[in-house]
C-alpha cells in the first residue's frame, strides 16, 4: 500500500473536464463536469482497479465591486466500486459538498482566493484553500 511507503503508482489515472459559464453582470453562473478514469495496477500480487469518478460542480459568483467577488456552489461526486482481482470490492459511493469562496483582486495582475469546502454527505471532512494568482 502506498500509504505505508511500500509501493507508489504513477500514470494510472486520467481526468478530463469541461467548464462553461454565463455572465449576467454582476452574477456569473458556471458548471464544471468531469470524469476520472483509473486503470488496473499491480500491487502485492493483486490486480487493483480503483473506481472511476464522475463529478458535477455548479456554482454562482457575485461581484460585489471591481475588487471583491463572493462564490458559492455544490459539488456532486459519483465513484464506482473498486475491483480487486476482477471481483467487486466495496460499493459505489456518492459525496456532496458545499463550496464557499471569496476572491480579492489586489491589482490588475494579482488575485487572492480563499475557498472553503465542507461535506454535506460523505466522510472527507472540510478543506480550506488559499491561492495567489499572478498574471505575467
Amino acid at each position: 500500500m502506498a500509504s505505508k511507503g511500500a509501493e507508489y503508482v504513477h500514470g494510472k489515472t486520467a481526468q478530463l473536464g469541461f467548464t462553461t459559464y454565463r455572465s449576467i453582470d454582476p452574477v456569473v453562473l458556471s458548471a464544471t463536469v468531469g470524469y476520472r478514469h483509473s486503470w488496473n495496477r499491480e500491487t502485492r500480487g493483486q490486480t487493483i482497479n480503483p473506481g472511476d469518478l464522475l463529478f458535477i460542480n455548479p456554482s454562482i459568483g457575485f461581484a460585489i465591486n471591481s475588487e471583491v467577488t463572493l462564490t458559492g456552489g455544490v459539488q456532486f461526486k459519483l465513484r464506482g466500486r473498486d475491483r480487486v482481482n476482477d471481483s467487486g470490492s466495496g460499493i459505489r459511493t456518492s459525496q456532496t459538498s458545499l463550496d464557499f469562496g471569496l476572491g480579492y483582486a489586489s491589482s490588475e495582475h494579482r488575485t487572492i482566493n480563499l475557498t472553503i469546502r465542507t461535506d454535506i454527505s460523505g466522510n472527507s471532512g472540510a478543506q480550506a484553500n488559499l491561492s495567489l494568482l499572478h498574471k505575467f
